[in-house]
């Protein structure tokens, strides 16, 4: 029983090793290109915002208040 405590808490280290591999693998190979890429794209196409003016038949704020 004592060799499988011994075990248990090797292969636990060897675990939390492994995912911290391969967490941070992860991130370097897929999150930081895509980000990289991303924040590329949108400096390239610097554009007006999307701001459309308000429809002159839009309910004004106490009507939408009201709720009645």
């Amino acid at each position: 029983m004592k060799i499988w405590n011994q075990w248990r808490r090797l292969s636990h280290r060897a675990a939390a090793v492994q995912s911290h591999v391969v967490l941070f693998t992860l991130y370097t190979v897929v999150v930081i290109p895509v980000a990289t890429v991303t924040r590329i794209n949108r400096k390239a196409r610097v554009e007006a915002p999307v701001w459309h003016p308000l429809p002159q038949d839009a309910p004004s704020l106490e009507s939408a208040r009201s709720q009645s």
